[in-house]
């Protein structure tokens, strides 16, 4: 741990009282306003594929009176139609908000994360599921908020055009996020290997599974985070492993949701699963990887299969953007 938090957190027992979480959404978009941004992609192979798909994500939702709106796999950084949950949108920089202040809300949050984790786990051993459920909103609560905190620090250290603080910043935001993202999947784990029915109720059996189904899912968001944190650190390499794990994690969620016949969620994690995986491949084309590269592009295509050519997208290692 980079960021001092476990010197400091037995100040901040107990967790941040923040007690609801709104799901990822999208903003009702018209079909002509769908954009996957791709004049941002650094190749002309990359742009043509990726103009072909946002063409045929427009006619498609068009063609269904906007009721398919649909996600865009191959995109750039400003694309309005992801299922990821990242929120990129700049912060207002508040002068009175010191860097050091900053990083005692740091290691606050971190703190109450890890307590937040010995909660549910507590929880579940009980099988009082709707506590672990709502301790998990708590968490994922304090993951945006963890996430806006970092932007704000980044913004603070570019006033002072100091690059090698905030690359360096957001080194220590993805090793301390990733130890988080590894125990809550962990967890998650866990939980999936004790979900077991109890034998007077399958009700017990159903709040154990969506519990740990839940935790799962929290952890592939943070990974996300992660992803995104190494990237901006220039460690494209890790970025590529995180944003494969988030994958994985939507692979099985994913084959969770078909399992039990929940088509939109299995939509939602088919497309989740394409998008993370397209990260994971730019970033493996970044630290010069292109087998790794070609082998995740192709498989994120798989999940979204349309029919159209993705050859040539890494042959030319892209440049660093904003992955």
């Amino acid at each position: 741990m980079t960021r001092f938090f476990f010197s400091l957190g037995k100040k901040f027992i107990g967790g941040i009282t923040l007690l609801c979480l709104a799901l990822p959404s999208f903003a009702e978009t018209s079909c002509e306003q769908i954009t996957c941004d791709c004049n941002s992609l650094p190749t002309d192979a990359w742009k043509s594929v990726c103009t072909m798909k946002e063409q045929n994500l427009i006619q498609s939702c068009k063609g269904s009176s906007g009721s398919k709106m649909g996600y865009c796999s191959i995109h750039g950084p400003g694309a309005n139609r992801l299922p990821i949950s990242l929120n990129l949108d700049t912060t207002t920089i508040e002068q009175s908000n010191s860097i050091k202040l900053l990083n005692y809300k740091f290691a606050a949050i971190y703190w109450s994360m890890y307590k937040d984790m010995d909660y549910i786990e507590s929880k579940m051993k009980k099988a009082e599921y709707a506590m672990g459920e709502q301790r998990l909103r708590v968490l994922q609560m304090n993951t945006e908020n963890l996430f806006e905190i970092q932007k704000h620090l980044v913004a603070l250290l570019e006033i002072s055009d100091n690059l090698a603080e905030v690359e360096k910043s957001w080194r220590h935001y993805s090793e301390d996020t990733e130890a988080v993202a590894k125990q809550l999947l962990a967890l998650g784990d866990t939980l999936m290997q004790s979900s077991t029915p109890t034998a007077n109720s399958t009700n017990n059996k159903q709040g154990s599974r969506e519990l740990a189904l839940d935790v799962i899912a929290a952890s592939g968001d943070l990974y996300e985070q992660v992803g995104y944190a190494y990237s901006q650190g220039e460690r494209h390499k890790l970025a590529a492993q995180s944003w494969k794990q988030a994958a994985n994690i939507s692979s099985l969620l994913l084959s969770q949701a078909e399992k039990r016949n929940r088509a939109d969620d299995a939509e939602y994690h088919r497309y989740l699963a394409a998008t993370r995986l397209h990260r994971a491949s730019y970033n493996w084309a970044l630290s010069i990887d292109q087998e790794s590269a070609k082998t995740a592009l192709a498989e994120s295509q798989s999940f979204v299969n349309d029919g159209e050519s993705i050859e040539g997208l890494v042959e030319q290692a892209p440049v660093a953007s904003n992955y």
